[in-house]
């Protein structure tokens, strides 16, 4: 019975050490992966990630609505195509990989074939074009936050690494509204500064500790470079969380973008000057924009610095 028993400690202890060698071995070799949207082979071009039918909207998903997807799209310079894989990365809330294993956030295959490609036609440069929708037929996600998109050839290794795309699952609990201010609250900077206040109501969630498990990310026009991350609530009621700050939710105010349609080279369109063909290449050049901080501010509607592509 004592040697039984024995024998079962071991066991446990020896897969439990497995579970941690598995997990220590994953971080390990998650090293050579930068986990922001970084384009490693410059081959790859056009890269676009967004919900299937809205090309202008955030990479985000919902848990519970299984017929919601996200289009992958990318074009590779060049007349061969290659076959291409791709996986996902569970990541914590400031983007590093997570504590969970891939059998706890995908369930079926862990990682899918990038199957869907087509060449190019009656173009000056020849290329490739692959897409591909998210969640995959063999490869579904379990658990809601934030993922990292990886796109490598043969072997998730350092030297096949294509590009990387961030994404979210969301799993809604709670309501947020945001509000900008007319004027910020710091008086010095509210001439060139845009201030963001937040409320998250969650009448049926409660929090044991909002300072620690809240993680607040406020993007301006989709940019993670500027990003304000890690914000915390400065107010805290029974049903409500509030994040009002002097000085951490302030944004450049900076002008409004000014456009132009390059969607054809046949005619000049909306502010095109000229268009010369190239032997292997278009060089499309713009009117010169006058200035206009003297004039009336006039609200335009745009597409906050992204691009529409269409084909």
């Amino acid at each position: 019975m004592k040697l039984h028993h024995q024998l079962r400690l071991y066991s446990f202890l020896i897969a439990l050490s497995l579970v941690f060698l598995s997990q220590a071995l994953a971080a390990q070799n998650l090293k050579f992966i930068e986990f922001y949207n970084k384009t490693y082979n410059e081959n790859v071009q056009t890269i676009l990630l967004h919900p299937v039918d809205e090309p202008l909207l955030e990479p985000v998903v919902l848990l519970t609505d299984q017929t919601e997807r996200l289009k992958l799209s990318f074009d590779e310079m060049g007349d061969y195509a290659y076959t291409y894989n791709y996986t996902v990365i569970h990541c914590t809330h400031d983007w590093k990989p997570s504590s969970l294993q891939k059998m706890e956030y995908i369930s079926g295959f862990e990682d899918e074939r990038i199957d869907q490609y087509r060449f190019s036609l009656n173009s000056l440069t020849n290329y490739v074009h692959y897409d591909i929708f998210l969640p995959g037929s063999q490869m579904q996600l379990t658990k809601s936050g934030n993922y990292l998109l990886v796109v490598f050839a043969e072997s998730l290794a350092a030297d096949q690494l294509l590009f990387t795309r961030r994404f979210m699952v969301a799993d809604p609990h709670v309501s947020i509204n945001a509000s900008v201010p007319q004027y910020a609250r710091k008086l010095s900077v509210a001439r060139e500064m845009q201030q963001v206040d937040i409320k998250i109501n969650a009448p049926n969630v409660f929090f044991v500790n909002a300072q620690e498990s809240v993680n607040v990310v406020i993007k301006q026009n989709f940019r993670w470079d500027n990003a304000v991350t890690g914000l915390k609530p400065n107010y805290v009621y029974p049903d409500q969380l509030s994040f009002e700050y002097e000085d951490k939710t302030l944004f450049d105010g900076g002008n409004q973008f000014r456009h132009f349609d390059m969607k054809s080279f046949r005619y000049q369109a909306e502010n095109i000057e000229r268009i010369i063909q190239e032997p292997d290449y278009f060089t499309v050049r713009l009117y010169p924009d006058k200035r206009r901080v003297f004039l009336d501010y006039i609200s335009e509607i745009d597409i906050y610095g992204q691009k529409l592509i269409k084909a």
